[in-house]
């Protein structure tokens, strides 16, 4: 049943971009976890299963009580924050990371290593 005010079709295209904005969330980790296996990154290798580990753990919850309330848009806003706040959490740890594959940050970084 549609919420009120809305269409059917309207509460199905917002169900889907929600699905589509979990998917990206958890591919996002994926990514950082076959990079770090590599000798370059494999410093990194604890740091990215970490945070990726804890924020999956978000996902996951988010997925759970998505479910759970299945057709309520409202519901839906909130645990979109969520997924949000995780992504800057996330984008913020990913920016230390991507400022090592600038070929001018690079010595300065690996200073030491």
């Amino acid at each position: 049943m549609a919420a009120p005010g809305t269409s059917e079709a309207f509460d199905e295209r917002r169900r889907a971009e929600f699905d589509r904005c979990l998917q990206r969330f958890a591919d996002q980790f994926s990514e950082w976890e076959m990079l770090t296996e590599n000798d370059l990154w494999t410093a990194h290798y604890t740091q990215v299963r970490a945070m990726s580990g804890l924020l999956r753990g978000v996902g996951d919850q988010v997925c759970r009580e998505a479910a759970e309330d299945a057709g309520d848009l409202e519901s839906l806003s909130e645990l979109e924050n969520v997924i949000l706040s995780g992504w800057r959490v996330w984008e913020f740890f990913r920016g230390k990371l991507v400022q090592r594959r600038e070929e001018d940050f690079l010595p300065g970084l690996t200073a030491g290593v």
